[in-house]
């Protein structure tokens, strides 16, 4: 994506926001905390600013499911997060459209997940062996769900 690296955004940032986010209370829910630490701002108080105008404009959505909603993310971005210096106002826009894509992994994973714990629940409710692939499915999933960007194998 040519707008993140103009904004410095690399491989290695991407694996910074992960292990912030998938180790935080709530791995889905972007922080102040997390804009500062990736750089989106120099200064605390601009991370924190910027992450409520993130909740006032729509971007983030706490509740009830943690959210980005990028179609937020328009020609008004750049005056809302006029705070920010360009550099910063790229590199937020990067943060954000990075986790979204993460939290659309981690749906699909979860999803997986929970399919394979119903099949699961089913072969024991009625009295059978449980199928040694539903287990080594779900050990799998679960490193998957915790394995860095940086650490994935990439499409072709």
């Amino acid at each position: 994506m040519k707008k993140c690296e103009d904004a410095d955004f690399k491989p290695e940032d991407f694996d910074r926001l992960f292990e912030f986010q998938i180790y935080s209370r709530n791995p889905r829910l972007l922080s102040a905390d997390c804009l500062y630490a990736l750089d989106v701002s120099v200064k605390e108080d601009l991370a924190q600013e910027a992450y409520y105008k993130l909740l006032k404009e729509g971007i983030i959505i706490e509740s009830p499911v943690p959210d980005i909603e990028t179609s937020n993310i328009n020609n008004k971005f750049r005056h809302h997060f006029s705070f920010l210096p360009e550099f910063g106002q790229k590199r937020l826009a990067c943060v954000l459209l990075a986790w979204k894509r993460e939290i659309q992994r981690m749906e699909v994973l979860e999803e997986e997940k929970a399919r394979i714990e119903l099949a699961i629940a089913e072969e024991q409710k009625m009295g059978g062996e449980l199928a040694p692939e539903h287990e080594a499915k779900l050990k799998e999933i679960k490193v998957e769900l915790k394995r860095k960007p940086t650490s994935r194998s990439q499409p072709s």
